[in-house]
């Protein structure tokens, strides 16, 4: 028999092999083989099993007393680990170069400056000859004029003829290298002797 000051606690669990705690002492696990001893007076019984969240109840019990404990474990949710970004490396478009672009438009603007300045000397011999060759008769002294003239035009026309060239070259290069998708921020221009593009090269 059982002597004053001491009481039997018949511990169960709804899952075994948890761990039974008597006041935080382990005293065994599940399914125990026997009640539990314990002194009198108010006790924490408790069980935990891992994977399962940990439970405790206090009980108060006389000397000679029998009680019945009974501690319902609820299982944790398995972590789930944050699933990680997946990130699609969008591949680098390669840039082509500026520098024929420039190149070009570089040689328009010199072609169409040469055009230009030609073109005004021409136009200036020209007033200088229809004041000496009246009703389209020139003097035999005319005619070294009248060759410079014949040269100024042609070359006038050579320049305008390559700046012009190189201002739809360098249009087209620029347009082929923007593709459909990303025009290109350069625009062309054209002015008098001077021809290029504004905007940027990358």
């Amino acid at each position: 028999m059982l002597g004053g000051g001491v009481a039997r606690v018949l511990v169960t669990t709804n899952v075994d092999d948890a761990e039974i705690t008597v006041d935080d002492a382990v005293v065994g696990k599940t399914p125990l083989a026997s009640p539990l001893m314990v002194s009198e007076g108010r006790r924490k019984i408790g069980a935990a099993r891992t994977g399962y969240a940990s439970v405790s109840r206090t009980v108060d019990v006389a000397g000679k007393d029998s009680a019945q404990v009974t501690l319902r474990l609820e299982a944790l949710e398995p972590a789930i680990a944050p699933e990680a970004a997946v990130g699609v490396a969008k591949p680098a478009r390669r840039r082509r170069s500026a520098a024929p672009a420039i190149t070009m438009f570089g040689l328009a603007g010199a072609g169409i400056g040469v055009g230009t300045i030609f073109g005004i000397v021409a136009m200036e011999n020209k007033s200088h000859l229809d004041a000496q060759c009246p009703n389209a008769g020139c003097p035999p002294a005319a005619g070294s004029q009248i060759d410079t003239l014949k040269r100024y035009a042609v070359v006038s026309t050579i320049g305008f003829s390559i700046g012009l060239s190189g201002l739809a070259c360098g249009v087209g290069y620029l347009l082929l290298s923007a593709g459909p998708s990303e025009p290109t921020g350069v625009h062309p221009f054209v002015g008098p002797g001077v021809a290029g593009a504004a905007g940027s090269f990358w």
